[in-house]
């Protein structure tokens, strides 16, 4: 029994040390592919002042704070699912969830990012209340994943359609719109799967505040997740404007499902390691439409600097700040 142990504590220490090499791998991929790309480009740093000393103080003004309100549109979104996710275990109010996810989005900057969101989302709930929240917070990423997964897939579909033959797009696609029902009824029918999880006792006292949630819950869900998603897709539209590309709307959303897929299929340290991810793939895909690389290079920073960046600054705050004991007391309350 002993050895068994040693065992299994030596494969988990093995399985982090290869996530650890793993994530570090692709960050320095996605930095070497981005100073390649960078090197190669002979006008890089000519399209950089170019894409700058364009701006005008007005179209900036008007750019940046409509990426601004729908910043604030976004993780009220996101700030609304976790207030509904946590219905089961603790309701609360949605200012007290609005400050719940900033907190988490602050402590992800120095953590990987799921466990940061989870502590800093869960830090005033019970011990027992916190291990039911892995499952809500599953749920929730379940439910963003599925909309970014899904769009993606169908702009990968699009984006090949002139490499390959009619028939095999058409092949194709119906195997992408297969899977997705396939997803869909997973997601919507998961308690089934609670039944099978059982005999781990482990993992199903994590997740079975999943048994809880009623199919109009879970159809907000998605449909809160898919309000984020057309909010990333505008905020990107609105600073691919403002720094001068000129692409048609059709074309500039299929790069941008894609470069949202990519960014969230690769696994990151924590906040600041999606740096250089995000520009890389950008530059991948938009590279076929024939987009300059310094004006998207700006645009896809000042995205993640509007969305990420600045959110998590608020939520640093929020750490020194009176919501945080309100947040306490509130939860001890209620």
């Amino acid at each position: 029994m002993l050895n068994f142990k040693n065992t299994k504590k030596m494969l988990n220490t093995y399985k982090k040390q290869l996530t650890f090499v793993l994530k570090a791998l692709i960050w320095l991929l996605a930095w070497q592919f981005l100073y390649h790309k960078i090197q190669q480009d002979a006008h890089f740093w000519q399209d950089l002042q170019t894409a700058l000393l364009q701006l005008d103080a007005l179209t900036t003004t008007s750019s940046l704070l409509a990426v601004g309100a729908l910043m604030c549109l976004n993780w009220g979104f996101e700030s609304r699912k976790w207030q509904i996710l946590l219905r089961p275990i603790e309701p609360i109010r949605f200012r007290v969830a609005f400050a719940q996810v900033l907190r988490g989005l602050a402590t992800a900057l120095s953590i990987p990012t799921q466990v940061g969101v989870f502590a800093g989302r869960t830090l005033h709930f019970t011990p027992q209340k916190r291990i039911q929240s892995v499952g809500a917070l599953l749920l929730g990423s379940q439910a963003q994943s599925y909309l970014t997964f899904g769009t993606g897939s169908i702009a990968l579909l699009i984006f090949l359609y002139e490499s390959v033959s009619t028939r095999f797009f058409i092949f194709m696609l119906l195997i992408v719109i297969a899977l997705q029902g396939l997803a869909l009824l997973y997601f919507m029918g998961y308690k089934t799967l609670l039944f099978w999880l059982r005999r781990y006792p482990k993992i199903y006292k994590a997740l079975r505040v999943l048994r809880y949630y009623s199919k109009g819950e879970l159809f907000l869900l998605l449909l809160f997740s898919a309000l984020r998603y057309v909010v990333f897709c505008f905020q990107f539209l609105v600073l691919l404007r403002l720094f001068a590309i000129e692409l048609p709307i059709f074309d500039a959303l299929i790069g941008i499902s894609l470069v949202f897929a990519t960014k969230s299929l690769l696994p990151t340290f924590h906040v600041l390691s999606d740096l250089g991810l995000r520009e890389s793939a950008a530059l991948f895909f938009f590279a076929h439409y024939g987009t300059p690389h310094a004006p998207l290079i700006l645009a896809s920073l000042l995205l993640w600097a509007m969305n990420v960046m600045f959110p998590s600054v608020a939520g640093l705050l929020l750490w020194f700040v009176s919501p945080a004991p309100l947040d306490k007391a509130h939860i001890q309350n209620s």
